[in-house]
């Protein structure tokens, strides 16, 4: 598969741009978290016990990762398997990704740059009862038991109402946890060119993902920076200089996003949020949320 439809995917991972886009990989991601959101591959499925990663190649070199790798700088990525993959030995028992990056062709000096911004969002929220529903289903447990009910007919309906939110809030955990969408941006900028012995490609990339949650610092930046070089000494001697650098950068909550779900679940919409003064409440079993 070419680089320019890697480039075209607007995940910020490069494992996920190759979900769905080369016949028998399978990338499966675990999370959607800035950061966090690496897919394992799979060529052969889970054939053993053990570890069932294919071998990755970059530039000729084993074992390496390519879930950082700047699209922009990748030229091509071939997945091979079976008698194909047979080179590489018992490394290569669940497949192999090889992947090619960029290099600079003989001619004027050209310039590309691209710019993809978009937008991020929850794929699904559970829809939670609301605060008088609640009270409602607990008083029903309550009669089931032969307990005395916990919330009067009055204050029901002051939960659904409205009236007296300090008193009988109505709290969509899910809501006031989450915006509505989470902005990403990419931009790369290249050079290449060269002459018959010396060839250069030379790029810089930024990307920028951030988080979904209302009221956190939570993001992930990465910068890139690549020189290929290809040259030629003599008719029998050649080099080439591969050289990449990468500054990543990432901020996190003091919890995961299975923990912070896992608050949100166990949240009452009969809790305040926030207390007139704007700081956070305590919501009870799941603490400060």
């Amino acid at each position: 598969m070419k680089g320019e439809k890697l480039q075209a995917s607007p995940a910020i991972n490069l494992t996920n741009s190759l979900s769905g886009r080369i016949p028998g990989l399978v990338a499966l991601t675990p999370s959607g978290e800035p950061g966090s959101d690496n897919s394992t591959l799979r060529i052969r499925g889970a054939n053993t016990l053990g570890d069932n990663s294919p071998l990755i190649v970059v530039e000729g070199i084993a074992n390496r990762g390519i879930d950082r790798l700047n699209p922009a700088d990748i030229e091509s990525v071939t997945v091979l398997k079976d008698a194909s993959a047979a080179i590489y030995g018992a490394r290569a028992a669940n497949g192999v990704i090889l992947v090619t990056t960029k290099k600079g062709t003989t001619g004027k000096p050209q310039v590309r740059f691209s710019y993809n911004e978009g937008r991020t969002a929850l794929t699904s929220v559970p829809e939670m009862a609301d605060a008088a529903t609640y009270a409602q289903l607990i008083n029903e447990v309550l009669a089931y038991e032969g307990a005395t009910p916990q919330y009067t007919a009055e204050e029901i309906a002051k939960y659904r109402d409205g009236s007296d939110p300090l008193r009988y809030p109505d709290t969509d955990w899910y809501k006031e946890s989450f915006k509505s969408w989470a902005k990403q941006r990419t931009a790369d900028i290249s050079i290449s060119g060269g002459r018959e012995n010396l060839k250069y490609f030379l790029s810089a990339g930024t990307r920028f993902q951030d988080a979904i949650y209302k009221n956190s610092a939570t993001y992930f930046r990465q910068n890139n920076l690549r020189l290929n070089l290809d040259g030629k000494l003599s008719e029998y001697i050649k080099y080439g200089v591969n050289v990449a650098v990468r500054e990543v950068n990432r901020n996190y909550p003091t919890q995961g996003a299975s923990g912070i779900f896992g608050k949100l679940r166990q949240s009452k919409p009969n809790t305040r949020a926030y207390w007139p003064g704007g700081e956070a409440a305590d919501n009870g079993d799941a603490g400060n949320t």
